[in-house]
């Protein structure tokens, strides 16, 4: 009895035993997956982060904080966002986007903000393309802080949407910078930079589709600058081309742009300013002018053929009546 006692207990250790290992493989499966799943997810969560030369920066010392982007393992094609700030700490004082990956603006940010407790500065864009890196500059802020302490600058409400063929939102992370208002600090401060080259070229494009403004023609136009970035554009329309450019009446203007003249015979000039004063314009020519001409110049060209002809005709008649008399 008591060998079988011992038999049978030494079969119930050893199916607890198996039963104990069976349930510690099946967790650390269930576990495993689980990680499985989680790793990837977060290892291709896009980042969107700050940078700066320093988190301690001196009062009334201008400095300037970069927003970058990680794309981790997407190709990233759009992203949107708002910077947001105390005004009782920090002043905006510019912004550089001259180096960023965004090609195409949608909503550029801009120092005209309304601040209430919290300074909101929103950004949207697009990069023809995608961007894939892992710090990619999306624009930068100088900032002159006004008040000792400390002072949070984060990202809210922002979105990322892949290069892809519907454009899906990717995941996506931000992280704020702390930053410590001192009084003084070993910091340099902020020099903007020197910029003695215009934006470069671009084309525009003209446009016209019956859903959009009414089926009226319009103008699609961006640019870059790599220094100081780009601060606005004018348009100017002239129903003949000049050389002085002073002379036209420039409007501020913001791509896509409706044009006055929508029957296509003015001159249409299209000035991107950087923030450093320096400009490039471009030029279109009057479509259906040019047109114009072109099918009235070969008319006049197969004109001048026939009374070039008609003319050695004649000729021919009036030497032979001379041979003949």
């Amino acid at each position: 009895w008591i060998i079988g006692l011992i038999i049978n207990r030494s079969k119930l250790e050893k199916y607890m035993v198996r039963q104990r290992t069976s349930k510690m493989i099946r967790l650390s499966l269930a576990l495993m997956f689980g990680v499985s799943l989680w790793l990837p997810s977060m290892a291709k969560a896009v980042e969107l982060y700050f940078g700066s030369d320093s988190k301690d920066q001196s009062i009334e010392k201008q400095f300037a904080v970069g927003i970058f982007i990680d794309s981790q393992e997407e190709i990233i094609n759009a992203l949107e966002g708002q910077i947001v700030f105390s005004p009782e700490f920090l002043d905006l004082k510019y912004i550089l986007d001259g180096d960023s990956i965004i090609n195409f603006w949608i909503e550029r940010p801009n120092t005209d903000l309304e601040c209430t407790d919290i300074c909101k500065l929103k950004f949207s864009g697009v990069t023809p393309g995608g961007y894939f890196g892992q710090r990619g500059h999306i624009f930068s802020v100088v900032f002159e802080p006004k008040k000792i302490g400390s002072v949070s600058v984060g990202i809210e409400e922002y979105r990322v949407l892949r290069h892809d063929e519907n454009g899906t939102e990717a995941t996506s992370v931000a992280s704020p910078m702390e930053l410590n208002i001192v009084g003084d600090s070993s910091g340099a401060e902020f020099k903007y930079p020197y910029d003695p080259n215009p934006p470069e070229g671009f084309y525009p494009y003209l446009g016209q589709d019956e859903e959009l403004f009414n089926n009226k023609l319009f103008l699609v136009f961006a640019t870059q600058d790599k220094l100081s970035g780009i601060d606005y554009y004018e348009i100017a329309e002239s129903n003949k081309k000049v050389s002085d450019y002073e002379k036209l009446k420039w409007k501020i203007a913001k791509s896509p742009h409706i044009l006055e003249g929508q029957s296509l015979t003015d001159f249409i000039y299209i000035k991107a300013v950087d923030k450093a004063g320096n400009a490039r314009i471009q030029i279109i020519p009057p479509q259906k002018t040019t047109a114009f001409l072109r099918r009235y110049g070969i008319y006049g060209i197969l004109l001048l053929l026939i009374v070039y002809a008609f003319w050695r005709g004649y000729e021919r008649r009036n030497k032979k009546n001379i041979r003949q008399g």
